[in-house]
């Protein structure tokens, strides 16, 4: 059976003529290949071949047909709708020496082989939007309207999946063999090739690419959610369910499921390496640089981020990138290495550049302030008698540091290098010399002269990327059986917090069940150095080009023990306990003499001189001094010292690397096998060395620019939330009675939770009370909120000032921006030291507990990383279930493997539903990714539309942004009538003079609840801030809301969820008394101070504590005022400007302005896609402009009454006159061109550039509308020519102008000219009636035939 092809693995057969056709076995071919659908199918592959073969010979070519056109991608979507809401038929040739060829193309294209000419270049300048988009247009609308468009025939039956894919189509005829012919007929059969041109636009590869169809893609996304992993026998059920309920469209096997995905790895792949760490174990590891390239090309991720540090003068602190670490600290050459100015020039660090006065400087850093990037430089001078042979050179002064805007830069580095800009007096600009700070000596300039990646970009940009790295470890059973399983993630730093503490923008790295944390870094180091030695080529998709990224990693998260690993660090159990520095806990010189029988005890001074060691930072430590310990270690190994010589030595520094450990221990065993001598133990330790690796430390020292001590910030969620307030609330609950525990649990069950998280609405005080020593991160957030509350008489005064000390320091270290920097840190060092010393007064044990003294470490590391919620853990703990799912999930064998190829798969779906662009196959093995940007595409139009849906799927993904509801009345007093002002709280304490019209004269409502701008929702006799406009929040006023009002009118709003209309508070001002004990806070006393402050000038919020709700104002209580006197007026005015019109009835005047736009709109209307009748367009165009006149004042109300006055007629004259010029333009283009693709084309970009906005693109259903206007034209003109006889081509001509009355608008020649001279004014009046009422019958007729084909196959 030729028409089948044999699966030999399967044994199953598939029809090559009939696409839904498939895993057939023997028996079911034979009954299939007997269908009547079968035969249809062969009929159409014939008719296909014979209509290739006719064109082959009609175009004169021997065994190739001339290649379709390519189209665009600029705008391939834009055309899309238009031919689903508007499908039209194909026309006839034109006359019988026209080329089917030039104007017909048959979607898809048969071809014998495939011959794809070359794309023209893309257009630049301010028309590319506009070409791009009528390309697309032409590409599309050629393939509707010029195509083959019945259902029998090749067209409506050809599969994407086989396009591309040799068939066999049974025929009778010669055999012939022909090679790179049209078709090659042996044995009866006829092979010919269907293939599409290659698309530069996803829509053209079908609506659900890079997938073959619906049912693969929704399967291939719902089997990816994060934490509902499906298994292959999941996937069969689901495959089952969609089969036996009819489900549309063609079901895919399990095997063609997994076919699928193997390819669409292989498309959009994220980059899995399988390594061997230096401690013999196997793991998987997903790639940095992949991550990176996926960041770059997704829009949703891409449009957040930043690249260069930025100096937060005048804004708040907020991101990594306004924190010394980034912006003072971090390595230059890690940094952005350049900035590209509005000429498109280059300036990059370290090459020479000079300043517009004329100086010269190096510049080292690039950074930003007040939303202008600035740099930092090194001072140049010409040194006559340089110290360096040679005489004077260019020589740079290191102490001289310069502080300038980019906008001071003139002259470039590689400009200087060509020695054309300094004129006979200076040799060629080029640095010999370097002096540092403090230093006479000039050294050698030790940089190239051009900056490397100057040479490594290759005239692209080039960018920093820093990560966040985290590790830690989870359990990768369901049960409670502990199955350790480490894991490395990573975040982008360039994001801000928002958007990198969404679970979609961390990104897997790698885990492992058995190696250590440290080997599995060897791979994840390997990666991060290839990308800062040679950098990682990114598809940028905000600047569309390749971009060259420098990834860094700014800083390791994780808990205390996991930092403590990363350190090289024994951990907080150690003498030395405190990664960051050398304070020391608890010492035997410090001890009681040990006595028979007794317990050695601290002794009284030693435990004050702990404690006081304890409640200050220590000395720092440095890199380098660990690195040099650890190489001791080393070194006794190696000269077979005694262990207690490392032992000792470690208990003194509390050094530990476990990478290192590895290597001693085998050491050690060797040192300590009896049977060898020692000429034999030294031969086995040189063979055991030529096996270590070459560096036997931790990967960690390989990670450029990190101290492991300095940048693992301290962690707030396990120091604490499951620290201090976890020991605090176990420590409570323990102290506690049983009568006492049953009033704690009534207490936190009935408290009031509305100044809280909105999300909260009650506490279970029985599970916070009865498992206080199991309770999570979430349950002590609000505990630290609420607790001094609940206990504020089960518990010691001492204790419970300890509580009121937390809580009030927690919201400081919570701060999401900080608006004053050193202000804020004076604030947060004396919070901490009052609490330590509540706790210390409490009891000193406390101390016993070294997070009490990492908490002192804080300060520094939010000035150097940014605020503490910044570098937060909660997400990444998070995404622990993610991995333990994963794990689940996995055949237990190769965990590590299995795991990351889930975590491949969740990039790769949620890349391609967020509108991520990639590569596809054929481009990737056609070598072009590095520089070409023209072959990235995004997934097909229906994919994107899964993502940007509000769904399940996009909510489990993580990729929905979800739209803040608007601010306004949220809930009405129902029980209350409406009322006037009189009768309203507010009359009585605001005057009458300044309350606006609309409340003093209409119908009011009152409401009970409002939302502010910050979305949160207050109430009556709630408490607020109001900030003033432009104002910090030390300057705002503590007021309450008393009374909610808003017009009546705006009531029909409300049923949405909220009022954006004009709503009115009345609010209180109160001041802060003294502090309340014991809960430490201040009460608020009201004054007899009223305000209606209108809510929709509501500008900036601020976030409050349990005590207040936060509502901000952007105008003072004056300004208010001042504006509703200016309301109150308004009626006044009104009649007025009535009356001043009334006078200018009979004086309408037109200005130049005003009947171009009348113009403008008249054009417009013509293209309006749902106009159907032309004839009283004018009343359109008449309604638009009145409603302009009017709110920009040109003509009053009273100028356009009347049905003759002169605005109608000028309105009328235009509207006739915009459809004169478009039918003349239409005709023309018809008559000189002909209908080819080239010319239409060309006829849609000029009249687009005269009907549409210059820098905009044009709409679908405009693009439509040309088509169709001059479809109809080419139609009528046929029809003209199938009424006369054969004739000459001129006769042809000439009959077809007399029938549409073609010609020139300006200019006409000779005979045509004459012709138009006999004609009258009405008879070319009752032409244009009657082409526009022949045209409103084809749209009906359309739009008749869209709604008969609609759930038709469509392209």
């Amino acid at each position: 059976m030729v028409d089948f092809r044999y699966d030999s693995r399967t044994g199953l057969s598939q029809c090559l003529r009939c696409p839904d056709s498939f895993n057939l076995t023997s028996r079911g071919a034979v009954q299939h290949e007997a269908t009547a659908k079968h035969h249809r199918a062969i009929s159409r592959y014939i008719s296909a071949l014979g209509e290739a073969n006719q064109r082959t010979q009609e175009s004169g070519h021997r065994g190739v047909v001339v290649p379709a056109p390519r189209s665009n991608p600029t705008l391939d979507a834009l055309i899309s709708a238009a031919l689903q809401s508007h499908p039209v038929e194909p026309s006839a040739p034109l006359g019988p020496n026209s080329h089917p060829d030039a104007y017909r193309r048959p979607s898809p294209v048969v071809y014998a082989t495939e011959h794809h000419a070359d794309l023209p270049p893309t257009p630049t300048g301010a028309r590319q939007v506009l070409m791009g988009a009528i390309d697309s247009a032409i590409d599309q609308i050629y393939q509707g309207v010029e195509g083959d468009s019945d259902d029998e025939g090749p067209v409506g039956d050809v599969d994407p999946a086989v396009v591309g894919a040799t068939v066999q189509v049974a025929a009778s005829g010669s055999e012939e063999t022909r090679e790179n012919g049209p078709a090659t007929r042996a044995g009866g059969a006829t092979t010919v090739t269907i293939s599409r041109t290659p698309a530069e636009k996803n829509t053209q590869q079908g609506p659900y690419f890079p997938w073959p169809d619906r049912v693969t893609c929704t399967v291939e996304i719902a089997s990816r959610l994060p934490r509902s992993v499906m298994s292959d026998l999941d996937k069969e059920v689901v495959l089952w369910l969609l089969g036996i309920n009819n489900a549309e469209g063609t079901i895919p096997s399990l095997w063609q499921l997994k076919k699928a995905t193997a390819a669409l790895e292989s498309t959009v792949g994220v980059k899995t390496t399988k390594h061997t760490g230096s401690l013999g174990h196997t793991y998987y590891v997903l790639h940095p640089s992949s991550h990176v390239q996926l960041d770059f090309s997704n829009p949703l991720v891409r449009r957040e981020m930043t690249f260069y540090p930025e100096e937060c003068i005048d804004k708040p602190m907020e991101r990594a990138s306004q924190a010394r670490r980034w912006l003072e600290e971090a390595d230059p050459h890690l940094l952005t290495p350049m900035i590209r100015d509005s000429m498109g020039r280059d300036f990059y660090t370290y090459e020479p550049a000079r300043l517009r006065n004329g100086r010269f400087c190096v510049p080292f850093r690039f950074f930003e302030r007040s939303n202008e990037t600035w740099l930092k430089a090194w001072d140049i001078f010409y040194a006559e008698d340089s110290e360096i042979e040679g005489g004077g050179h260019w020589v740079v002064d290191e102490g001289t540091v310069l502080d300038l805007p980019s906008s001071e830069l003139s002259i470039s580095g590689k400009e200087l290098q060509s020695g054309i800009f300094l004129g006979p007096e200076h040799p060629p600009f080029t640095l010999s010399g370097w002096r540092r700070v403090g230093s006479s000596v000039i050294e050698a300039w030790p940089y190239d002269p051009a900056n490397k990646w100057r040479t490594k970009a290759q005239g692209k940009r080039v960018v920093s990327y820093p990560v966040w790295l985290y590790c830690d470890d989870t359990s990768g059973n369901r049960s409670k059986k502990w199955n350790e399983h480490n894991s490395f993630l990573m975040v982008s730093a360039c994001l801000p917090r928002d958007a990198a503490h969404k679970e979609a923008n961390v990104h897997f790295l790698c885990t492992s069940n058995a190696a250590p944390p440290l080997e599995m870094l060897e791979g994840v180091v390997d990666d991060i150095e290839s990308c800062q030695i040679n950098g990682v080529w990114v598809y940028d998709c905000v600047y569309q080009e390749m971009v060259l990224v420098i990834v860094w990693v700014l800083a390791l998260l994780g808990d205390n023990p996991m930092q403590s690993e990363f350190a090289c660090h024994a951990g907080l159990r150690a003498k030395f306990f405190c990664r960051v520095c050398w304070a020391k806990g608890k010492d035997t010189d410090d001890m009681e003499e040990a006595m028979a029988g007794v317990k050695r005890a601290e002794t009284r001074s030693g435990m004050i001189e702990r404690i006081l060691r304890f409640m200050k930072p220590g000395e720092k430590r440095i890199r380098e001094e660990t690195m040099q310990i650890n190489q001791e270690m080393f070194d006794n190994a190696l000269h077979f010292e005694v262990q207690k010589k490392n032992s000792d030595l470690r208990a003194r520094t509390g050094i530990k690397d476990t990478f290192l450990a590895f290597f001693l221990d085998k050491m050690e065993r060797l040192r300590k096998d009896p049977l060898m001598s020692p000429e034999a133990r030294e031969a086995a330790a040189n063979r055991m060395l030529e096996g270590f690796p070459s560096n036997p430390f931790s990967p960690v020292w390989r990670i450029k620019e990190i101290d492991p001590h300095q940048d693992t910030p301290v962690e707030v969620l396990h120091v604490v939330l499951l620290g201090f307030v976890k020991y605090f609330w176990r420590d409570a609950i323990d102290r506690l009675a049983e009568d006492q525990k049953s009033k704690l649990k009534t207490r936190l069950s009935c408290m009031d939770l509305s100044g809280l998280d909105p999300s909260i609405s009650s506490l279970r005080g029985s599970t916070l009370v009865q498992y206080a020593g199991s309770l999570v991160g979430r349950d002590f957030k609000i505990l630290e909120q609420v607790a001094v509350f609940a206990l504020y008489d089960l518990l010691d005064p001492a204790i419970l000032e300890t509580w009121a000390a937390l809580a009030s320091l927690l919201p400081l270290v919570w701060q999401p921006a900080i608006n004053n920097v050193n202000v804020y840190l004076t604030k947060l060092k004396f919070a901490i030291d009052h609490f330590l010393n509540c706790t210390a007064k409490w009891s000193p044990r406390w101390f016993n507990k070294p997070k009490f003294h990492l908490l002192l470490h804080l300060p520094e590391h939010i000035q150097r990383f940014g605020p503490a919620i910044l570098f937060a853990t909660e997400i990444f703990e998070s995404f622990n279930a993610v991995i333990r799912t994963w794990s689940i999930h996995s055949n237990r064998l190769a965990p590590s493997r299995d795991i990351a190829l889930h975590a491949a798969g969740l990039a790769r779906i949620r890349h391609l539903l967020s509108g991520g662009y990639f590569q596809s196959i054929t481009e990737r093995e056609a070598g072009q990714g590095t520089i070409d940007t023209s072959k990235w595409v995004t997934a097909g139009a229906a994919v994107l539309a899964l993502g940007q849906e509000d769904s399940v799927i996009s909510q489990r993904f993580g990729i929905l942004r979800a739209a803040k509801p608007d601010k306004g009345v949220t809930k009405t007093l129902g029980a209350v009538s409406d009322t006037q002002w009189a009768g309203t709280t507010s009359a009585k304490h605001i005057p009458s003079s300044s309350v606006p019209l609309p409340l003093k004269s209409g119908i009011l409502k009152k409401g009970a609840q409002v939302r502010i701008e910050n979305h949160d929702i207050v109430g009556l006799e709630d408490f607020a801030i109001a900030c003033r406009p432009n104002g910090s929040v030390e300057e705002a006023e503590i007021v309450q809301i008393l009374e909610i009002l808003f017009p009546v009118d705006l009531d029909s709003i409300l049923g949405n969820g909220g009022s954006t209309g004009r709503v009115f508070v009345l609010v209180q001002q109160c001041k802060v008394g003294s502090a309340v004990r014991p809960y430490m806070m201040p009460k608020l006393v009201t004054e007899a101070k009223y305000a209606l402050l209108p809510l929709t000038a509501t500008t900036g919020m601020e976030k409050g504590d349990a005590m207040t709700r936060l509502l901000s104002f952007a105008q003072q209580l004056e300004t208010a005022q001042l504006v509703c006197q200016l309301e109150a007026g308004f009626a006044g005015l009104v009649v007025k400007m009535e009356a001043i019109s009334a006078t200018q009835k009979q004086s309408v005047v037109l200005t130049e302005t005003q009947n171009c736009y009348i113009t403008s709109l008249a054009r417009a209307a013509c293209m309006d896609p749902s106009r159907t009748a032309f004839k009283d367009m004018y009343i359109d165009v008449l309604a638009q402009f009145k409603s302009r006149a009017i709110k920009e004042k040109w003509h009053p109300d009273v100028a356009f009454a009347g049905p003759k006055n002169k605005i109608t007629s000028a309105v009328k004259t235009s509207c006739n006159a915009a459809r004169e010029f478009l039918r003349r333009q239409i005709t023309s283009s018809v008559l000189n061109s002909g209908p080819s693709r080239s010319a239409l084309r060309s006829f849609v970009a000029s009249l687009l550039s005269k009907f549409t906005p210059k820098q905009t693109s044009p709409s679908p259903d405009v693009v439509r509308r040309i088509a169709l206007m001059r479809l109809f034209a080419i139609m009528k003109r046929k029809a003209a020519a199938n009424e006369v006889p054969a004739s000459t081509e001129s006769d042809l001509n000439h009959a077809e102008a007399e029938d549409l009355d073609l010609h020139e608008e300006e200019t006409v020649v000779g005979s045509r000219s004459n012709r138009k001279g006999s004609s009258t004014k009405a008879n070319e009046v009752k032409m244009l009636d009657a082409f526009w009422a022949g045209f409103e019958e084809f749209l009906k007729t359309k739009q008749k035939e869209a709604a008969q084909r609609a759930g038709g196959w469509t392209l």
